[in-house]
């Protein structure tokens, strides 16, 4: 029985590393960096409709479940941050997740769309991570920190991914 159970276990290690392997050559469609909080902390980066700009979004946790005055569309006061460049001082609110845990709320926030330009400034600026520091007298929002490896290359295929896929209507 054990044997059996060792051999499934090898088996389906294998296909995993198959199918990761495989992911890598895949199409990118939005860019994701875990932070290193141990909530609800994660940079995504995905391209508009159209192509034409790309939106940055982020997840944090609201550490005073009970302060939180924050609504769909809010706009909160932040800094973020790559080494000593001020990148963005106020985010959007998307939405906040009440029902995930006892103890905290997770907001969604937008950071506004941005020219695919802004590829060449964080090359520049050689942008290693990004720092999510909230302000907002409203809320306790958790800082947020993501290392951004590569970021002005991930943002160059995550371009040319998003001009690859037919759009509706393309023949």
């Amino acid at each position: 029985m054990k044997s059996t159970s060792f051999k499934i276990a090898i088996v389906s290690s294998f296909v995993l590393l198959q199918i990761n392997s495989a992911s890598a050559s895949q199409t990118v469609r939005m860019l994701t960096f875990d932070g290193l909080a141990k909530y609800a902390d994660r940079f995504e980066i995905l391209p508009s409709d159209d192509c034409k700009s790309f939106e940055m979004r982020s997840w944090a946790r609201i550490v005073d479940k009970n302060s939180s005055d924050l609504f769909r569309n809010d706009m909160i006061d932040l800094t973020l941050l790559s080494g000593p460049v001020n990148i963005v001082q106020t985010a959007q609110v998307i939405s906040v997740s009440k029902h995930i845990d006892n103890n905290f709320d997770v907001v969604y926030l937008s950071f506004g769309n941005w020219s695919w330009d802004a590829e060449k400034v964080f090359k520049e600026l050689n942008i290693k991570s990004l720092t999510a520091i909230h302000f907002d007298k409203k809320v306790n929002i958790e800082a947020n920190i993501w290392k951004t490896p590569k970021l002005p290359e991930q943002l160059k295929k995550l371009r040319k991914d998003c001009l690859d896929i037919p759009k509706v209507g393309e023949t």
